[in-house]
């Protein structure tokens, strides 16, 4: 098959794109912002764990952990934004089907392969501060044995849960080859897999933070 010359994907062109609302400078603006306004939090705890403590703590790096991941995935949504952004009209039918050439599609190609890194790197930063969070309420009750093991629950339902939000992606539909992409994964059963996968991931976010909360009301419970 000669992709230079392939189609766009039947089921594709002119789907609504609901929930697609954001222009891309508003998208860019919010993006950056949230970066540096989260880069000063950052700063400011280093600052004041440094200046009463002396020292940084391993809650401290895994929080530096996922900030620099945050900023890796605003420098590739940069690079990549005009791309999406054109992707999304051409879904949506706002531009015409002939501007689906064999440049774009190099080029669609080269960014569907950016899915897996992004969501892998999104992942690992929202549970960079889950595990950030443990660790602190590790502190506050490592000498109760029912605080421990109950600590211990929580890290390892925590640990798997970040395991399964990256096993459970649907990798051939990011890095199967443009051809795969094209004919396989617009399909209905892909797309509810793939629908699916993402309710399970934000339920298990929901679940992690429930029982992280449980750990710090104990902890809380114990001090008092």
């Amino acid at each position: 098959m000669d992709f230079r010359m392939m189609p766009p994907p039947l089921g594709i062109i002119h789907v609504p794109r609901p929930g697609i609302h954001v222009s891309e400078r508003a998208f860019l603006a919010v993006q950056w912002t949230i970066t540096g306004l989260s880069l000063l939090f950052v700063c400011f705890r280093l600052f004041v764990r440094i200046a009463s403590l002396h020292r940084l703590f391993l809650d401290d790096y895994l929080v530096l952990i996922s900030w620099t991941i945050l900023l890796a995935t605003a420098v590739i949504l940069r690079a990549q934004s005009s791309l999406l952004y054109r992707t999304y009209d051409i879904m949506a039918g706002h531009i015409p089907p002939e501007d689906w050439t064999p440049e774009f599609q190099q080029q669609y190609n080269s960014f569907i392969r950016y899915i897996v890194p992004l969501t892998v790197l999104f992942y690992t930063s929202l549970w960079c501060v889950k595990f950030s969070l443990l660790a602190f309420f590790y502190k506050l009750g490592s000498k109760i044995k029912a605080h421990r093991i109950w600590w211990w629950v929580v890290l390892v339902v925590t640990f798997l849960a970040w395991i399964a939000s990256i096993a459970d992606m649907d990798y051939k539909c990011s890095l199967g080859g443009l051809a795969y992409i094209l004919t396989e994964c617009p399909r209905p059963s892909r797309v509810r897999f793939q629908r699916h996968t993402f309710y399970a991931n934000y339920v298990s976010d929901i679940l992690t933070d429930l029982m992280s909360d449980c750990t710090s009301q104990s902890s809380r419970l114990y001090l008092y």
